[in-house]
């Protein structure tokens, strides 16, 4: 049996303070411009509904989201 396996170890200085960054992901209107394949987040609370990019699978489309 054939395995394949890959690791990626990174790092980077951000040109931010923590609390700038804490607050663009805590940001359901910023996070989306941020994330590939995001849409939207609804919020309600502390409850967030993520709405991915609709895409289609062997001829059916879909618009996940959780």
């Amino acid at each position: 049996m054939n395995r394949f396996e890959a690791t990626n170890h990174s790092e980077a200085l951000v040109a931010a303070d923590r609390e700038a960054i804490w607050a663009a992901l805590t940001d359901p209107d910023v996070l989306p411009r941020l994330t590939p394949l995001l849409r939207s987040i609804d919020t309600d609370g502390d409850l967030w509904r993520w709405h991915l990019t609709r895409f289609t699978i062997l001829g059916v489309g879909l618009a996940p989201c959780f």
